[in-house]
């Protein structure tokens, strides 16, 4: 089955629940909504934003207009769920913790700088992760645990954009790459380069088998990897997007294909990245 995040309109009988100054004048608001889909179409389950969250959570934006209002006004997309992962088998579960069962949907939401799980059976959160590292996330994307057999297994992996935060200036214009033990929600790995790593949209990280980690910086158009101490071994610049890295086998059409010739690259000596100089 396929997990898909769609959008709905909150029902007048939630608007209703408003108290927030931000979210009163609001003539619409939009949640989203989580469908699991069979490959035939057939919603297999759902979940709606509005029934289980606290509608009165939102997001302010730091920054203003020239009128003085809100520059990145998102009333009408409240929760802006970028983000949706059925967790993997984990040593957590394994180990009695019911909240990270396999199968309990982790969800991302960018405009509440909060990251969730759903217990699939219930449909209530068992789970909430907002962090304390430079004022904690802020317009994050692609959170997920890391699957067992891969360095780091367990633990979740989050690319945090810090776009507008408003609870830490110092954030701002930086983003970080945050491997975090969801048990105890200590922070146990990051990646950052003050100002010359900062992606305000999109992005993305996978952890690899050899224990590096694949950075996509989409505003900046690089993908990276690097090790566990930071240093950058591999890179290429591209357009935008999120980056993956997949086996050659890894789908019946992929591995029909064979294995590709591969060929060694050594970047010229003059070579700069975006975060620091053109080309010469």
């Amino acid at each position: 089955n396929t997990l898909l995040i769609c959008r709905e309109t909150v029902p007048a009988e939630y608007m209703k629940n408003i108290t927030a100054d931000w979210l009163k004048d609001a003539a619409v608001l939009y949640s989203d909504i989580i469908l699991e889909v069979t490959p035939a179409g057939k919603v297999e389950w759902h979940w709606h934003g509005y029934k289980y969250l606290d509608i009165n959570q939102y997001r302010i934006f730091a920054s203003t207009n020239w009128q003085g209002g809100p520059y990145n006004d998102t009333r009408c997309d409240w929760m802006h769920v970028n983000t949706v992962q059925a967790l993997p088998e984990n040593k957590w579960y394994d180990k009695g913790d019911a909240r990270f069962k396999p199968g309990n949907v982790m969800i991302s939401c960018r405009n509440l700088d909060t990251i969730y799980i759903i217990d699939r059976d219930t449909k209530k959160v068992m789970w909430s992760y907002r962090g304390d590292y430079k004022g904690g996330i802020s317009g994050q994307h692609e959170s997920h645990m890391i699957e067992k057999g891969l360095p780091g297994a367990g633990n979740i992996l989050i690319f945090d954009n810090g776009v507008s935060p408003y609870k830490e200036l110092a954030h701002a214009g930086k983003s970080y790459v945050l491997e975090i033990d969801p048990t105890t929600k200590k922070l146990l790995w990051k990646y950052e380069d003050k100002y010359h790593f900062y992606s305000p949209y999109t992005s993305s990280a996978q952890r690899l088998k050899n224990g590096n980690t694949i950075i996509c910086e989409s505003a900046g158009g690089r993908v990276f990897e690097v090790t566990k101490a930071g240093q950058i071994v591999w890179e290429h610049v591209h357009k935008t997007g999120r980056a993956y890295r997949y086996p050659y086998d890894w789908c019946p059409q992929a591995a029909a294909l064979a294995k590709p010739k591969e060929v060694s690259v050594t970047p010229p000596e003059d070579f700069r990245t975006p975060a620091d100089a053109p080309l010469k």
